[in-house]
Order: C-alpha cells, then sequence, then structure tokens
C-alpha cells in the first residue's frame, strides 16, 4: 500500500520494489501496487482487497498506513486468524 504517485519518495519505494521482483525473478503483478492516500478508510478497503485475493503480506509506505492496517485486522479479529497473512512490512 503506497502513497500518492506523486511523491518522490513513493516513487522510489516503488521502483526498488519492482526492481527486487524482476531479480528475483518474479512477475510484476501491478494490481498489488495500491496508491492511496492517508486516508484510513482507503487503507482498510485496500487492506480489505488484498486479504480477498489472499495476499501473504502487505508492504506499507509508512508507519501511519501500517497502524491503520493492524487497526483494521485488530478490530475485526483477523490479526491472528489469517495464516496467509505472514508478513506486514513498512517504512
Amino acid at each position: 500500500i503506497n502513497a500518492t504517485k506523486k511523491l518522490i519518495a513513493c516513487v522510489n519505494r516503488i521502483e526498488g520494489y519492482k526492481s527486487v521482483l524482476k531479480e528475483s525473478g518474479i512477475v510484476i503483478d501491478e494490481e498489488l501496487i495500491i496508491h492511496l492516500t492517508e486516508d484510513e478508510k482507503e487503507t482498510t478497503e485496500a487492506t480489505q482487497y488484498l486479504l480477498d485475493i489472499n495476499c501473504d503480506g502487505i508492504i506499507c509506505y509508512n508507519d501511519i498506513t501500517a497502524m491503520a492496517v493492524l487497526k483494521y485486522l485488530h478490530e475485526n479479529l483477523l490479526l491472528h486468524s489469517i495464516p496467509s497473512l505472514t508478513n506486514l512490512i513498512h517504512y
């Protein structure tokens, strides 16, 4: 989950993410890269979308986004009940 495409830090982080995937021989799925504001509602919607498609981890642009993801998981009793979600990374 990334912030707006206009911020240079966001651009750099996405490019780094894509570079590592390419180096590892992993196909980049653009549908897994979600750009949004730091609005909590957008973050919860993005989190639910990623859970719905059975992602195994979420990389967050910053601590604010990561906290919104954790809050959503906790409030919905999902924090320990989703074995496929094993990784939450934030900058």
